[in-house]
Parts: C-alpha cells; sequence; structure tokens
C-alpha cells in the first residue's frame, strides 16, 4: 500500500514516516485514570456505603453533575490524545515535512528540503526512554524554521541516522545528475 499525503509533489515518495511513541498515550491514559476512574470509584464507595437505598432528586443533581464532569474529563483526555496522535514527521526524497498540532485548534507544518539540512540531532534522555528507545528528534537547517523537532518520538537516534542516509542520497543523485 502506497500512503500520499496532501501537498505531495509528483516524483515524491515518502521515505521515512515518524510518529510519537506509544508512551505518549499512556501519559493520556493516566491523566484519564487519575482525573476520571479514581473519582468515579470514590463516589461509588460513598454512595453504596453511606447512602444506600432510594434515589432521592439531591442524588440525581450530583449524579448529574458527576456525568457532566466525566464528559469534560473524556473530551480533554480525546483532545490530549488527538494532540499527540496529529505529530508526525514526514521524510520523501526531496524534502522533511513537520506536522505540530500545537492544541486542539493550532496545526503548524514546517517543511525543507533535504540540501538545506544541515544536522540532526536525537536524543533520550532519562531511564524510561533509554528503556523504552524514544526521545526528541531535532533537524536543522538553513531555511525559515531553523530547527524542526519532534518530542516523545520513536527510535530517535535509528531515525536520526536514517534522514542523513535519505540526505546524502538525494545529495549524491543531485551531484551526479
Amino acid at each position: 500500500m502506497k500512503f500520499t499525503f496532501p501537498g505531495q509533489r509528483a516524483n515524491e515518495e515518502i521515505e521515512l514516516l515518524i510518529r510519537k511513541h506509544w508512551v505518549s498515550d499512556f501519559k493520556v491514559i493516566s491523566v484519564l485514570f487519575f482525573l476520571g476512574i479514581v473519582p468515579l470509584g470514590v463516589y461509588i464507595f460513598f454512595a453504596v456505603k453511606y447512602f444506600p437505598g432510594q434515589v432521592q432528586n439531591k442524588d440525581l443533581m450530583v449524579l448529574f453533575f458527576v456525568a457532566v464532569y466525566f464528559l469534560c474529563v473524556l473530551l480533554g483526555c480525546y483532545i490530549a490524545w488527538l494532540n499527540h496522535e496529529l505529530d508526525i514527521m514526514i521524510v520523501t526524497n526531496q524534502r522533511v515535512l513537520n506536522h505540530d498540532q500545537v492544541n486542539f485548534l493550532h496545526r503548524q507544518i514546517s517543511e525543507t528540503n533535504l540540501d538545506q539540512i544541515q544536522d540532526i540531532k536525537g536524543s533520550e534522555r532519562g531511564l524510561i526512554p533509554t528503556i523504552l528507545h524514544f526521545g526528541v528528534i531535532e533537524i536543522r537547517t538553513a531555511s525559515d524554521v531553523p530547527v524542526f523537532s519532534l518530542h516523545d518520538a520513536e527510535k530517535p537516534f535509528e531515525n536520526a541516522r536514517k534522514i542523513l542516509d535519505i540526505r546524502d542520497k538525494y545529495l549524491n543523485s543531485k551531484k551526479y545528475a
């Protein structure tokens, strides 16, 4: 299956697609757990232990506010997950595109040609990122956007090396063309 993206040029092929590591999804799930599941458990515990019996009007009002709270928590977690999921770096045989979902209604798309790449840095900082192999990929360029970065990227060292290889192949093809 051949992937495409909006704005793809005529003879341009996707060489590398870099997404965020699954740990960024785990961060959203942990927030959902502490803001959603724990309060629900506490509410059910107190409702069963201290207020057994028939449901009264005041209980329905409390239940309504609890339901609104959980809807807000779920919406917030969905937006946070969407912000992580839509961050992506696309490396083609001609350029690098960085899609950065800043927040729910703010997206930044930056691109640079492969011959403008000056330096690529991959870094893993901390115990968990080193064990699970995720970190930051930074691409320094000679274009208007001096640094492209993708945080929580999977295999930053390996992907930085692949981007350099793609750039070198592109530069060699231009030199001998």
